[in-house]
């Protein structure tokens, strides 16, 4: 149905942006700069956040590609996971300082909401978040695209451009079903390139198929996103793994850095690794 992607792309609230007289960020340095610019604490409230990717499917998904755009890796030849290594220290460490410097908060990662719901209620100025977001702003909070949000990318980390993902979402038939034949005919309809296409534009998807990614009904109906397609051939998968189980313990454990008043970020990073590697691997490949 479509290709998942989580990094890429933010939620950015032009209406703070063009009141702020800040223009967008380019670099990953502009990003921090903006973000701890226009973020605001009250206490151990922040009332204004700047950068937001602290959330159950955010926050994994950028610390992936930061590890990435170093040249680094975190899957082992032998499937297991390493966080651990200096491009996975130095990426936390970077993440740990946003919390640190008050340019967010935890608010997101602890209720299971999605950061772009701040940027949408003028709390938060960006964003990361895939671009089925998009839609949430004209349909759920009734704005206006171009207006008072857009989508833009987020500035790319390191010296090369790397993400990891999923596989995405898709249909089952089941084997049980009262009604298989018709579910078949269905499956087949829906997959048609000039069906895919028709739906991926109405929900602000990203294509599943490669040879949709030069459909020009796509690209002249999603000019917003365009940007994404162009990083795909730099992605991989994100591996074996369920990835429900390894978001659980990757998020608990940052929690856990956040609130503590020493961190030891290389110790954290060997345990879940350590967590992951014995309690989500699962037993399929995609060769």
């Amino acid at each position: 149905m479509e290709f998942n992607l989580e990094y890429g792309g933010m939620i950015v609230n032009k209406k703070l942006f063009d009141d702020s007289k800040i223009a967008y960020p380019e670099t990953w340095e502009d990003l921090r700069k903006v973000s701890q610019e226009v973020s605001r604490k009250n206490g151990d409230i922040v009332e204004m956040k700047g950068f937001e990717m602290m959330d159950t499917d955010s926050l994994i998904c950028n610390y992936l590609a930061m590890i990435l755009q170093q040249g680094g890796q975190y899957l082992k030849d032998d499937g297991s996971v390493d966080f651990a290594t200096p491009e996975g220290i130095k990426a936390m460490e970077e993440v740990l300082d946003m919390y640190q410097k008050g340019e967010c908060d935890l608010e997101c990662l602890t209720s299971g909401e999605y950061c772009f719901n701040d940027v949408y209620q003028d709390k938060g100025y960006m964003a990361s978040v895939g671009s089925w977001a998009i839609g949430e702003g004209s349909g759920s909070y009734e704005l206006t695209y171009g207006e008072d949000y857009e989508y833009i990318p987020v500035p790319q980390y390191g010296d090369e451009m790397a993400f990891a993902s999923e596989t995405g979402w898709g249909i089952i038939v089941p084997e049980n079903g009262a009604n298989k034949d018709a579910a078949w005919e269905f499956v087949k309809f829906f997959s048609q390139p000039e069906n895919l296409v028709q739906h991926n534009i109405a929900c602000n998807q990203l294509p599943p198929r490669k040879s949709l990614l030069d459909s020009e009904e796509y690209k002249e109906a999603m000019p917003n996103i365009t940007f994404l397609l162009d990083i795909l051939p730099s992605g991989q998968w994100m591996g074996p793994y369920n990835t429900s189980d390894m978001r659980e313990i990757f998020n608990q454990m940052f929690i856990d850095l956040c609130q503590s008043d020493s961190p030891d970020v290389e110790g954290a990073l060997k345990d879940a690794s350590t967590k992951i590697t014995e309690g989500c691997q699962i037993s399929y490949s995609m060769n």
